[in-house]
């Protein structure tokens, strides 16, 4: 369910591949009233996809009932996404890279969605936070549109 106000986007949802979509469309929806550019809104659904993705057959790891919370706003040219999961510790900033040009024979699995992320972004950065009584995953990405926008906070 999305909060509303224009310049916050607020959206919490379970661990269920299922709701994506709602999601999906409620940020896309959000990006369009803030206007932001349509390929950056493009480039922001692919990795939102590719996170929420990890955090729902990874971090919960088939609990259908973990909660997923998603923040975004506008700061200078910039969209900041912050994710925040109530899952075991990882700091997928930690991952070393893919090496997309290992043949796919050879290449380890794993790694290219977290690949296609830092591509898409200007940063990503990791903490493990305190929330109320419980430790969380929290995440922030930044995706910039402009050349002087900042591309770290």
């Amino acid at each position: 369910m999305a909060a509303k106000q224009k310049s916050l986007f607020a959206y919490q949802l379970l661990s269920q591949l299922v709701n994506i979509d709602a999601l999906r469309s409620a940020f896309s929806h959000w990006c369009e009233s803030v206007a932001i550019p349509g390929n950056v809104i493009a480039d922001l659904v692919l990795v939102l996809d590719e996170l929420v993705t990890n955090i729902v057959e990874h971090a919960y790891q088939g609990n259908a009932n973990g909660c997923i919370e998603l923040i975004a706003r506008v700061e200078h040219c910039c969209v900041i996404l912050t994710l925040r999961d109530y899952a075991f510790a990882f700091n997928p900033c930690e991952v070393a890279a893919a090496n997309i040009e290992e043949s796919v024979e050879t290449r380890s699995i794993g790694g290219l969605g977290l690949y296609f992320v830092r591509e898409k972004t200007n940063s990503m950065s990791y903490q493990r936070v305190s929330v109320g009584e419980h430790q969380a995953n929290q995440l922030e990405i930044r995706k910039c549109w402009a050349a002087d926008a900042p591309l770290t906070a």
